[in-house]
């Protein structure tokens, strides 16, 4: 922080143009030639020599402005509009107000069948957005992120990720091909810019076409159409870097496309801390996060391939990977392939305080080292099938391998306890699914959508624990040993049958009739074994205190859903009934027990249209929340390392209420985006787990609690892009009710959260371009024993500029505060990278000096707050690195 302000000043000098003040502006109102009457909607394009044009469209009074600008430019004033004449007008701006005001023409010969010879830079509809790639061109863009960083509504992050007025690309396609995987941000930062002729973002996208008069996705996808001499492309980069202390990397990306086929590979070989597979890859190759179900998303996330991917401060690392993709392409069919490997070792350090938030609170402290060896492949193979228009055939076979080994120490000292630990552990698991989709059109008003999804996988993690005393021995009965050896092997396995089918009736252009069936069959066995191992080497088993789980579980859920749709201009109502019947076998040591349920789910969707640019959303569903295999085991379990659980087969079923309100305005010509978002979920119930602390040793058990919870959240945000400077400002704020239970104790909890911040960036073709972002989050954990208040400051800082013709300088700079109001406790962690570049668009060859942890820390330092502890932590990281590489482009 101390370089802070001086950085700051010297990024601030280099951004100001003394050369040329803005003290300019320019108002346009249009007219309908003959009736003298304004026009709405007409695209107008400022284009100035040597900058992106600017773009904006009339108001219903016919009027558009531009501020910002500078007098004595030249400028040329593009109008277009469906229906009229193009017009063209050059001039000279003055200084201060320059009104024109502009007759067009309509054009009485315009016919859909007819060709014309310019294209509008950008064409606006209720659900697509394209842009003409050469109207944004300045000659000096390399890859597709250069290209789209200069068109008006679109974002691009550094690590390639895109947005349309705030809402995020899900994936990419080329030429109506998914590319690779569909990841956008493979696309972005490889594809050259001068292959693509037109940039297309689709909303509510649907796979099926023929379902997109029935669905409402709310999916944004980019599609590019590639230029005529580029339909057949091979492109990419081959790159290899090495740096101070012996740190290498190698990455080649190579890249072929045609209509025909497309035949891709990327490799990343470092020990530079650098993950190219990371955990929101894993999601969107599950179908991503808008297709999961809250418990699904949550099951996803939870386990141990995803915390792996999460994982990206380590002491040190090394990364093996190599992906590759084939897509074969044939009239009626198209076939689409990828295989990804990556094999990583990995060496982590951290230390860490814990305050436990008891009724009586005490602090651990908790020092960790872990070295780990993970490796997975992941395959994916998809074929679609279209023999006629009317009928659509897709079918998708997923399969997953990993496997992990870990060894570690762990050092816990306490008021109660002091622990050393050794840990060992290893898992392997798979995972196989087959999913197979058809839709027909039967008729114009008849479509049927069916799909069978079938899905199994196994985990078999095993772990050694070895400690200088008895971890939770209220519940485990050890026999007297030095050390402790204490072994945990489970199996858990999960198949998985479902079966869907719809049926979409077209009542009329406006109204519909949805019948869905679903069948979905689910079985899942648990074995959970935890013994200890003696020196002498004989076993001592925990089978007698109630360990040991072997527990089958079967549910069968079927329900039927009818579902009317009503859609015009301006309206979109979906009110729904989902009639749900749930069965449920739980097979344990200590018997059967069978569940049956009935439940009656409503959901309502409403969507008001206001204008071209603004709607309101209303949302209501009921969902229903089953407990985990592992929360109904009627035996004891370790759950952690000073952890033992137990579940209760008795927990049943809970439902929960969700209601949500949004209202969206996205002008793309005037550069504005505002949104405001309110939400409530409560939930009827709750499966509680009862904490018993003994120290720092913890005993769970669940329970079923009848108190509701509820989550109100409210936030909003506001963007504007003026000329060259696009800002935004974001609130958010959430309230939380809810219960835990310590000690056999109730305890009423009340979570507050407010999040307050802005940012603002500039987008200059020939002068250095600033990112800056401040944001302050307020947080509050309170119940009946006390409250516990928390500040956090996030800080970012980014120089991008261009200079010496072909040179390119990069700096990143973040920094990070928290304050705990009661503890007194403070932490800060400031970081800096740079990357200087050197790209000559004549050649192939192209160079650059990358610096990570510039200012060479040792460590990051971050806060949590869970239920019952607060964990201030350091994690320490890879020292500073100075890496040289050198490029080749294809």
């Amino acid at each position: 922080m101390k370089y802070f302000s001086s950085l700051f000043m010297f990024f601030f000098l280099l951004n100001v143009n003394p050369t040329h003040a803005q003290d300019a502006s320019l108002s346009v109102k249009v007219l309908d030639s003959l009736v003298q009457q304004p026009i709405e909607l007409v695209s107008v394009v400022l284009e100035t020599l040597g900058k992106s044009p600017s773009f904006k469209s009339t108001a219903l009074n016919g009027s558009v402005s531009f501020i910002n600008l500078s007098s004595g430019q030249a400028v040329k004033v593009r109008f277009l509009r469906m229906g009229y004449l193009d017009k063209v007008i050059d001039l000279t701006l003055k200084s201060g107000e320059n009104l024109i005001v502009v007759n067009l023409t309509q054009n009485l010969e315009q016919l859909d069948n007819v060709v014309l010879d310019f294209k509008q830079p950008i064409i606006v509809k209720r659900d697509t957005v394209i842009f003409q790639a050469d109207a944004f061109t300045q000659g000096n863009e390399n890859k597709l992120r250069d290209l789209l960083k200069r068109m008006p509504g679109l974002e691009v992050d550094k690590s390639g990720n895109v947005t349309l007025n705030g809402k995020s690309v899900e994936r990419l396609f080329v030429e109506g091909k998914l590319f690779f995987t569909g990841n956008e941000r493979l696309g972005v930062n490889n594809i050259p810019a001068d292959a693509v002729e037109e940039v297309q973002l689709l909303d509510n996208f649907t796979d099926v076409a023929m379902l997109k008069k029935f669905e409402d996705t709310d999916e944004l996808i980019m599609n590019l159409i590639l230029k005529e001499d580029k339909k057949q492309l091979l492109f990419g980069d081959v790159a290899a870097g090495v740096g101070y202390k012996d740190r290498y990397k190698v990455n080649p990306a190579l890249f072929y496309f045609s209509p025909e086929y497309s035949l891709n590979f990327i490799g990343d070989f470092n020990n530079a801390g650098q993950k190219s597979f990371t955990r929101k890859d894993y999601l969107d190759l599950n179908g991503g996060i808008r297709s999961m179900s809250p418990t699904s998303y949550f099951e996803l996330s939870a386990d141990e391939f995803s915390r792996f991917l999460s994982e990206n401060d380590n002491t040190q690392a090394v990364h093996r990977l190599g992906a590759g993709s084939y897509r074969r392409s044939w009239k009626k069919t198209d076939l689409n392939s990828y295989v990804i490997f990556d094999d990583s070792d990995l060496e982590q350090e951290s230390t860490s305080v814990r305050r436990y938030l008891g009724t009586e609170p005490f602090n651990e402290n908790r020092d960790q080292q872990q070295e780990k060896d993970f490796s997975f492949l992941i395959t994916k193979t998809a074929l679609e099938y279209k023999p006629n228009t009317k009928t659509d055939v897709r079918s998708v076979l997923f399969f997953k391998t990993n496997s992990s080994d870990e060894s570690g120490n762990i050092q816990s000292t306490s008021p109660f306890q002091n622990t050393l630990l050794q840990t060992n552990s290893s898992n392997d698991g798979f995972e196989l699914n087959l999913d197979t989709q058809i839709t027909r059109e039967i008729d114009a008003k008849n479509t049927i959508i069916s799909e069978l999804k079938l899905k199994a996988n196994q985990t078999q993690p095993e772990y050694l624990w070895t400690t200088n005393r008895p971890l939770v021995d209220q519940v485990i009965p050890y026999e007297p040993d030095d050390p402790y050896r204490l072994i945990q092997q489970v199996q858990s396995e999960n198949y998985q049958m479902n079966f869907y089918a719809k049926h979409y009736y077209s009542i009329n252009k406006k109204e519909q009739l949805h019948a869905t069936l679903v069948f979905n069959q689910y079985a899942t066995r648990y074995e959970n074994n935890a013994f200890q191992q003696l020196t002498d080497g004989s076993i001592n088993s925990f089978a007698d205190a109630g360990f040991n789980v072997n527990t089958t579980r079967n549910i069968t859920l079927a329900n039927g859903s009818l579902e009317y749709r009503y859609k015009d201009n301006d309206w979109t109502i979906k009110p729904t009934l989902v009639v749900d019947y749930i069965y449920q076998n739980i097979n344990q040591r200590d018997g059967d027990r069978d569940i049956n349920n009935i439940l009656l789910l409503p959901k309502a969707f409403a969507k008001y249209r206001i204008t071209n640019t603004s709607s309101f959303v209303l949302n209501y569903d009921r969902n229903v929340d089953l407990p985990s295999t592992s929360q109904l085991v009627n035996r004891n379990f370790v759950s952690g390392l000073t952890s033992v659980s137990s579940g209760n087969p008795d927990l049943g079923l809970l439902t929960r209420d969700n209601i949500s309100l949004s209202y969206n305005y996205a002008n793309l010509w005037k550069g504005t985006n505002f949104k405001i978002d309110l939400d409530y979920n409560i939930k009827n119930g709750s499966f509680k787990p009862v904490t018993n602390f003994n120290g720092v040793d913890q005993i769970r058990n669940f329970i079923r609690l009848e108190r509701s919870e509820d989550q109100f959240s409210y936030g909003g945000s506001y963007k504007k892009r003026l000329g060259l400077i696009s800002s935004q400002v974001k609130v958010n704020n959430s309230i939380g009710n809810g219960f835990q239970i310590i000690n056999n104790q109730v305890l009423e909890t009340k979570n507050r959260s407010t999040l307050l911040g802005a940012n603002v960036f500039t987008l200059y073709d020939k002068f250095p371009n600033l990112f800056t972002s401040f944001f302050r989050t307020y947080s509050s954990y309170e119940n009946s024993i006390g409250q516990s208040d928390f500040i956090q400051d996030q800080m970012a800082l980014t120089l991008d500029t261009d200079f010496l013709q072909h040179w390119n300088l990069e700096f990143n700079y973040t920094y990070n505060y928290f304050k705990g109001i009661q503890t007194g406790t403070r932490s800060n962690y400031d970081d800096a990278n740079f990357k200087l570049s050197y790209l000559n668009e004549d050649s192939r060859w192209s160079y650059d000096l990358r610096a990570t942890n510039l200012f060479d820390n040792e460590f990051k330092q971050n806060n949590s707050v869970s239920d019952y502890v607060i964990t201030d932590t350091r994690t320490f990281i890879l020292p500073r690195i100075f890496m040289i590489t050198v490029s080749y482009k294809l």
